[in-house]
C-alpha cells in the first residue's frame, strides 16, 4: 500500500468516525429532549432545542427544582441579558448538583453555555441516576 493510499484511508475512518459521533449526538439529543421535557410537563417551561436552551440557565433551574423537589437555593437572574450572567446561572445549577451529591466530570457552565450537545447530553444519565424519581425513556 503507497503512502497516499494509507492517507487516503486514514482520511476516510476518521470521516466515518466524525459520521458516527454526529449520529449519536443527534439520538441523544432527542432523548434528553424528551426527558427534559416530561420531567418539565409540570411547569411552565418546554424545551425546544436542546444546545441553546439551557444556554442561560433558567430552563436548567427548572429542571432541577422540578427532580430534586425543592429550591436551588440561591438567587438567579430571571431575565439574562450578558454572558457573564448566563455563565453565572449555570454556574449556579452545577453547585446545586455538586450539593446534591451529583458528580459532574468533564462538564461546566461554559459548555451548557455554549450548547456542547455531547457533553450536555451525557450529563443526563448522571443525573437519572442521581436523582430516583426521574422519569426516562
Amino acid at each position: 500500500m503507497s503512502q497516499d493510499d494509507a492517507h487516503a484511508q486514514e482520511e476516510d475512518l476518521i470521516a466515518q468516525r466524525i459520521a458516527e459521533d454526529q449520529g449519536w449526538v443527534r439520538v441523544q439529543t432527542r432523548t434528553f429532549t424528551r426527558w427534559v421535557n416530561e420531567n418539565l410537563k409540570t411547569t411552565e417551561h418546554k424545551v425546544e432545542s436542546m444546545d441553546n436552551d439551557f444556554g442561560d440557565g433558567l430552563k436548567l433551574v427548572a429542571l432541577l427544582q422540578q427532580l430534586a423537589g425543592k429550591p436551588i437555593g440561591a438567587r438567579v437572574t430571571k431575565k439574562p441579558r450578558i454572558r457573564a450572567q448566563k455563565l453565572e446561572n449555570v454556574k449556579i445549577c452545577f453547585d446545586f448538583m455538586n450539593r446534591e451529591g451529583i458528580e459532574m466530570v468533564n462538564i461546566d457552565n461554559q459548555d451548557v453555555s455554549d450548547g456542547n450537545m455531547k457533553l450536555i447530553s451525557g450529563y443526563g444519565v448522571a443525573l437519572d441516576s442521581s436523582l430516583p424519581d426521574c422519569y426516562w425513556f
